[in-house]
C-alpha cells in the first residue's frame, strides 16, 4: 500500500503516521490477508509450470493442450528433440523424429 498524500510506500510509525510525510493514517487501515492475496501466494514445494502451452493432443487422455520444450539430446548437427507434457493428466511424451 502507498500513502495517499506523498505516494511513497506506506510505513507507519507507532503513532499511526506515515514515516515519509507524517500524515495521520486511520488506525483501521492495516495490511490484511484477503482472498485476493491468498490466490497470489504459492505454496512451498508446489510444482509450478512455467513452460509455454501449445495445442497438441495428449495421446493418453486426448486433452488438446500440452506444455512444450525442446532439448538437444544428440549431437549438435542433429535437430533438437521436442517434448510435451499434458496440462491435464501430466503425461509426458516426445515428438517422433523424421529425418
Amino acid at each position: 500500500m502507498f500513502c495517499q498524500n506523498c505516494k511513497s510506500l506506506l510505513r507507519l510509525d507507532e503513532a499511526g503516521k506515515c514515516q515519509s510525510c507524517g500524515t495521520k493514517i486511520d488506525k483501521g487501515l492495516r495490511f490484511s490477508e484477503t482472498s485476493e492475496n491468498k490466490k497470489a501466494t504459492t505454496e512451498v514445494g508446489k510444482e509450478v509450470e512455467t513452460l509455454p502451452i501449445i495445442k497438441k493432443a495428449c495421446p493418453k487422455c486426448n486433452n488438446p493442450e500440452a506444455f512444450f520444450w525442446s532439448k538437444l539430446i544428440s549431437f549438435s548437427d542433429e535437430p533438437e528433440t521436442e517434448f510435451y507434457k499434458c496440462t491435464k493428466c501430466k503425461h509426458t511424451w516426445r515428438s517422433q523424429q523424421h529425418w
